[in-house]
């Protein structure tokens, strides 16, 4: 039987992660749609697959990717129009992200043991819209990056309040830790309503989601509904940009 690769480290076990960090991203890139956008996508993508290096352990990988992450991101500031807000979201969300790493790791056990912790969701979400808003700013169109990461935070704040509640029918353990998504996503739909009302129409849209999802029945619901969110995060996305552009 061969031996597993190395860089099966690189990605993660939850699937849910690759829709809170590839929604944002691909968020900035049709926002951006240039060379620093290009290069800083692909740098905090490297990023997120050093962090899941980390949690497996994998040294070696870890470091490798990690340093990939650095030249890309060092690259985009070098194309940003604005570099300061690229270089201030990199800073700041990596020193955020390896606390949190760090935080919830305490024993230095890593991977994946942190397991589905909430906090680790939401900082997810969130640093990765962070870095998305950094890119977005650094070419010049700060306010419409806000405007559309917030959209995006918040469908996938409501998103997470809604699967988990989905999969506990079936899967109890999922249901835990519910509440501070909610409450995260009417703050940030909040903020959306009053920087940009027109867009604070598409988080109230996720009653359309859930009226046409067909119900858990069963374990084996959760690679569909979790495929069925990721293709309305992206949707929402998409729509959030051509809404800001027109």
């Amino acid at each position: 039987m061969p031996d597993r690769s190395p860089l099966r480290a690189l990605f993660p076990v939850e699937h849910g992660l690759w829709c809170w960090v590839g929604a944002p991203l691909l968020a900035a890139a049709a926002l951006g749609r240039d060379a620093a956008t290009a290069l800083g996508v692909a740098a905090v993508l490297a990023g997120f697959a050093s962090s899941n290096a980390v949690r497996a352990r994998a040294w070696t990988v870890t470091v490798g990717s990690g340093a990939i992450a650095i030249a890309l991101a060092a690259a985009a500031a070098a194309a940003a129009p604005r570099p300061g807000w690229w270089i201030g979201a990199v800073v700041l969300g990596g020193s955020a992200g390896a606390a949190l790493l760090w935080a919830l790791d305490p024993k230095r056990r890593a991977g994946r043991g942190i397991g589905r912790h909430t906090v680790y969701e939401l900082g997810a979400i969130v640093l990765t819209a962070g870095l998305a808003f950094g890119l977005g700013a650094a070419g010049g169109r700060p306010e419409a990056a806000l405007a559309v990461q917030l959209v995006v935070v918040t469908w996938e704040l409501l998103g997470l309040w809604w699967v988990r509640g989905e999969l506990g029918r079936v899967l109890p353990e999922r249901a835990l830790g519910r509440r501070p998504l909610l409450g995260g996503a009417v703050v940030g739909w909040g903020v959306l309503a009053v920087l940009e009302p027109l867009l604070a129409v598409l988080p109230l849209a996720y009653a359309l989601r859930v009226r046409t999802a067909a119900p858990v029945r069963s374990p084996r619901d959760a690679r569909r509904i979790g495929l069925s969110e990721a293709a309305w995060t992206a949707g929402v996305a998409v729509v959030a940009v051509l809404l800001v552009e027109a």
